[in-house]
């Protein structure tokens, strides 16, 4: 928890240490995992005890952008052209949320070289549960953006804010317009606003959010 802040419970994802080699089948008999049991465990057991008004969850890979490659396997959550990504694992994670209750939650994720925003309603048959997802970065690196998301958790496109291709840019000062980082503010009364804002300074994108208070 942020210090005198009882609005807001930062969770940091280790994504890296733990995980099963990307190539390996997502359907297969053995479970795959990014996170490891223990960091599972203590991933879902901690959200759902959270008295916080928002849960926001640091993750290093991207849930639905797919990142990686198709020779390499797929290095975020998402599945997307082939059976390697790390989707069963997070559905199982989504699942415990939604059985426990969880409300406002907003996950905060990067590993792409361009910003995006979503809306995600993953349960057809749990419509209320809804989360976010915010991607950011780089402040200073190559610019690869990249239009396609999976759709398997349901997502609604919020914001994608990138250069039209890789070689659109070629100098550091027209760079600068799409480089671009994340902030998150938390009011008195609990209301959330998550800002993408460029490398320029200048705002691009604003997400007001209210908290969820019918839990």
């Amino acid at each position: 928890r942020l210090r005198g802040c009882r609005h807001l419970e930062l969770f940091v994802l280790d994504t890296r240490q733990y995980r099963d080699p990307n190539l390996m089948p997502d359907d297969g008999p053995e479970p795959k995992t990014m996170l490891g049991a223990g960091q599972r465990r203590w991933l879902e057991q901690t959200v759902a005890a959270s008295d916080a008004t928002w849960k926001v969850i640091a993750s290093s890979v991207p849930i639905s952008i797919p990142t990686g490659s198709f020779e390499t396997g797929r290095d975020g959550w998402a599945d997307f052209d082939q059976d390697g990504g790390f989707e069963r694992e997070l559905r199982g994670i989504l699942e415990s949320f939604q059985q426990g209750g969880v409300r406002n939650l907003v996950w905060i994720t990067t590993d792409v070289h361009f910003a995006a925003a979503f809306r995600y309603t993953p349960f057809a048959d749990a419509p209320d549960f809804r989360f976010f997802e915010i991607a950011t970065g780089p402040l200073h690196a190559g610019l690869f953006p990249n239009p396609r998301f999976d759709p398997s958790f349901g997502p609604e496109r919020l914001l994608s804010y990138a250069p039209p291709d890789a070689g659109a840019v070629a100098r550091l000062a027209e760079a600068l317009r799409w480089f671009n980082f994340g902030v998150l503010d938390v009011a008195a009364d609990g209301t959330l606003v998550a800002r993408v804002v460029r490398g320029e300074g200048e705002e691009i994108f604003r997400l007001t959010l209210a908290p969820e208070r019918d839990l």
